[in-house]
């Protein structure tokens, strides 16, 4: 009978591995020194494919440091790129737009033929190069964008996301590093062909550079902008509304950017100037800020409704009117004229109109943690006001906004501009402020009771600025045809009401200098009145943190 060793090893284990000579151990590839050791019995060894790649030297730091860097990029860019690189979608529009880079490179030529050899030829090529990078870019990416944040928030993996470390913020910024992955890549594929058309002459390397610096800058708008779009609508038919409205603005994209690419860039030589450069950097800086903007506002929409997610955009859009605001007092000190004044205080009351409304279907109950950072004296109460998350606080923010801007053009216009009508400022700034604080007065006034019922949405406060903004223009109209029995033929004072009409006239410095006070004296009463309902904005007060929370936030602050 055969003995059993006390350690539970059996007697004929001499062909274990442990017992093989080394040459034979390299041969089958298994070694023994990170063999494990459970219980006093030695396991199986690891297969080298197994173990730890790092290595020692040069190349083995690199690998280290590769290592640290993913290691400290976002979950979320790194999943979301795997899912994007991998699937059979991404990988058919990459190699047809590069086959159909490589066939209109050689059709091209073909058409060109045998004039290429004596005539410039490479803004044809260029204008092809155009729309075969706006199709994806412009196009494809957005898209996808859209229906990647939209894909989490219908099925059950967002809430598997909300339970991580991982922010709202860190959410939207990951699946913006995939489609903007995705979008170098497509550059990748067409923009060495570029260089192609700069060979065949007619394009300089500035146009090549200003069609980039257009395509790139629309693509990084577009896709911003789709995520901001896709958590607002639930189920088909909200996702099928946003699908269109995305779509639309797409197309309006891809219209512009054309025609700056091809109508400018191309016919007009726009790249050759210095001042198109000015232009394009202070055009760019503006569309950057409403790309981060816009993923602000998508982290909002998927963030707990616990957490203060109005603030921070807020203060963000005060920045776009300081930095807009100082980018058309510059065209006005260059070109020394007041139309830049008039033309960026029109975009600065459409925009704090827009966001205003928006800002009015705002939840006006705060949550404690919310109350913990508001204000804690009547000082900073009265300042920072318009930056406290509420209705109310909304309609004061675009109300001073506004105002601030017109002010600020109005004084700029008496004292230091140059031009022979620097009252004109003045006056676009009080139709302006007048305007804006009529029509989102109103749509307040008309709002406001509606809450009794519910909450108000969105879609209710757009509805009715929209209607005051209609009725509005066509009441003069009805009042001249009932009064005249006609159609007015020229401007008169009756058209104060059309504000359309109305800043026409304005910006062509036609309209007489007393008529922007009615305007503005409207806008005033109902500014008043409006004061009366803003009990709502100083209701709430600051709260003390509660000491469990000071004591977690402690505790992290030590464990890290």
């Amino acid at each position: 009978m055969s003995s059993t060793p006390i350690d539970g090893s059996l007697a004929s284990d001499a062909t274990t591995p442990s017992s093989l000579p080394a040459a034979d151990m390299h041969t089958e590839g298994i070694q023994t020194t990170d063999s494990i050791v459970l219980g006093g019995a030695q396991a199986s060894p690891h297969h080298p494919l197994a173990l730890d790649p790092e290595g020692n030297g040069f190349w083995g730091r690199i690998d280290q440091l590769s290592f640290r860097f993913a290691d400290r990029l976002n979950p979320i860019l790194v999943k979301e790129c795997r899912q994007a690189l991998k699937s059979r979608g991404f990988l058919i529009a990459f190699f047809l737009l590069l086959f159909a880079t490589i066939v209109w490179s050689v059709m091209g030529i073909v058409w060109s033929a045998p004039d290429v050899y004596y005539l410039p030829s490479g803004t044809t090529l260029l204008a092809g190069y155009y729309f075969l990078m706006a199709i994806p870019i412009l196009g494809l990416v957005p898209l996808g964008a859209a229906r990647s944040l939209a894909g989490e928030l219908e099925g059950d993996t967002f809430e598997l996301l909300s339970i991580t470390k991982l922010s709202s913020t860190q959410i939207v910024r990951g699946k913006f590093g995939s489609a903007v992955l995705q979008m170098m890549l497509y550059f990748a594929a067409v923009v060495p062909s570029l260089a192609f058309s700069y060979l065949l002459r007619g394009v300089s390397l500035l146009d090549i550079a200003m069609f980039l610096v257009a395509i790139g800058t629309g693509g990084l708008l577009i896709v911003a902008f789709a995520q901001m779009l896709a958590p607002l609508m639930n189920g088909f038919f909200g996702q099928s509304f946003i699908t269109i409205v995305l779509i639309i603005s797409i197309i309006i994209v891809q219209w512009t950017v054309a025609a700056i690419c091809l109508g400018g860039v191309l016919a007009a030589n726009m790249s050759g100037e210095i001042e198109a450069w000015f232009a394009t950097a202070a055009i760019v800086a503006m569309l950057l800020t409403f790309v981060v903007q816009f993923m602000m506002v998508a982290a909002a929409q998927i963030a707990p409704v616990t957490e203060n997610r109005s603030t921070p955009i807020r203060k963000w859009m005060l920045f776009q009117q300081a930095l807009w605001l100082t980018v058309s007092l510059g065209a006005c000190v260059y070109y020394e004229a007041y139309e830049p004044m008039n033309f960026a205080l029109f975009v600065a009351t459409t925009f704090w109109l827009f966001v205003g409304t928006i800002l009015l279907a705002e939840n006006p109950e705060l949550s404690p943690r919310i109350r913990r950072d508001l204000p804690s004296t009547m000082a900073t109460r009265s300042i920072k006001s318009g930056l406290v998350p509420g209705p109310s606080s909304g309609y004061l923010l675009a109300l001073t906004a506004t105002a601030a801007a017109s002010i600020t053009f109005g004084l700029f216009g008496l004292f230091v501009s140059t031009s022979d009508r620097m009252i004109q400022p003045l006056l676009m700034g009080l139709l302006c402020t007048g305007y804006l604080a009529s029509y989102l007065g109103l749509t307040r006034l008309i709002c406001l009771p509606l809450r009794r019922f519910g909450p108000i949405r969105m879609p209710l406060t757009l509805s009715v600025l929209l209607l005051l903004l209609l009725g509005s223009m066509l009441l003069p109209s009805i009042l001249n045809v009932a009064l005249f029995g006609t159609l007015p033929g020229r401007y008169n004072d009756l058209q104060i009401f059309n504000w359309f009409w109305t800043l026409i006239e304005a910006f062509d410095g036609d309209l007489p200098a007393y008529l922007p006070l009615g305007p503005f004296m409207f806008g005033s009463f109902v500014t008043l009145v409006n004061f009366l309902f803003l009990k709502d904005m100083y209701a709430y007060r600051r709260v003390a943190v509660p000491q469990r929370v000071l004591d977690e936030e402690a505790s992290l602050q030590m464990s890290s």
